[in-house]
């Protein structure tokens, strides 16, 4: 019964992060939109595509410096795997959109592209999942909040890279939510996976994959064609993305550190309770009186008696009887 509501919990948690996709859908039906406004918005989306690129790039990284440190033989196994999601996600997509036949000569279809990109952030989605699942699995429930809000803010942000170059096209609102699913769902399934098993080579390998495939898909994005649209308006529009998406970033690192100096305080205090205050509520005043007066007296007694010339009369005849029990 406990697996069952761990799971349950774990599903639920990964739902709240990762279903905020569905918030940034909607802008996809949007269909009164300029070509100007659609080439901004998409260009907006590619921005906060490169830094995912640049985000989870460095936590596959990080993962591979641990296991170097760690030991000389177990980076190349790690490295293989990092090496072998590069190419599921580059080569892998690249032969997908060739069995479809598209016509790359005249721009890349809008649809495939959201299609491609949920499919990247969903790898993404997957690795923050696990880290949402370790957390509560390990006891640390006020990161493992942490990490929900974040993510959850965090992947608002994801769901308008995938909408925005569907604006103005003419798409159902089935196809807008089998892209939420796509993107958003692997974060509840990640965050029941890492509840239940914690592999940092499963974390590593969804990781490279979300790389290539972002970058591939990022490739495709600037592929789209929007002849109104001005050199300074689109790098224009691609700073608004890395702003949107470092920004969220942001939000969730300073509110994991405060995360972290709280729950120093709170040990520090804990430990300060136990050593000093907690032994002193249970001693009996006699106790204190012993503790604080009687025993360096006769610490100090000892010490002379030990020596050659020491006539002292011994305290213990006429002290401690008095406030023996």
């Amino acid at each position: 019964m406990d697996t069952v509501t761990n799971i349950s919990s774990h599903l639920a948690l990964g739902a709240v992060a990762g279903l905020t996709i569905f918030l940034g859908l909607p802008i996809a039906r949007w269909k009164r939109a300029s070509e100007r406004l659609r080439g901004m918005l998409a260009l907006v989306s590619a921005g906060v595509l490169i830094f995912l690129i640049i985000e989870v790039g460095y936590h596959a990284i990080e993962i591979l410096e641990s296991a170097a440190k760690s030991s000389s033989t177990a980076v190349l196994p790690q490295f293989c795997i990092f090496i072998l999601g590069l190419v599921l996600g580059l080569i892998g997509l690249a032969s997908l959109e060739e069995r479809r036949s598209l016509k790359h000569t005249e721009g890349a279809d809008p649809i495939h592209i959201a299609s491609m990109i949920a499919l990247g952030i969903g790898f993404h989605n997957f690795a923050e999942g696990l880290a949402i699942g370790q957390s509560f699995t390990g006891g640390a429930l006020s990161l493992g909040t942490v990490l929900v809000i974040g993510f959850a803010l965090h992947n608002a942000t994801e769901g308008f890279g995938i909408a925005a170059p569907l604006v103005g096209q003419d798409v159902s609102w089935s196809k807008l939510f089998m892209l939420g699913l796509i993107g958003g769902g692997p974060t509840a399934i990640g965050a029941v996976v890492g509840g239940l098993w914690v592999n940092p080579t499963v974390e590593l390998l969804f990781l490279s994959l979300a790389v290539g495939s972002l970058i591939y898909v990022t490739r495709e994005l600037l592929r789209l064609k929007f002849t109104s649209l001005t050199v300074t308006s689109a790098m224009t529009a691609l700073l608004v993305g890395l702003v949107l998406g470092v920004t969220t970033e942001i939000f969730v690192e300073v509110a994991m550190v405060n995360n972290s100096s709280n729950q120093a305080r709170s040990k520090s205090k804990s430990t300060i309770n136990s050593v000093i205050i907690e032994p002193l509520t249970v001693l009996h005043p006699r106790d204190l009186i012993w503790i604080s007066l009687i025993e360096p007296l006769e610490t100090s007694r000892k010490r002379v008696s030990s020596s050659p010339q020491s006539g002292f009369t011994p305290l213990t005849s006429t002290v401690a009887p008095a406030i023996s029990p």
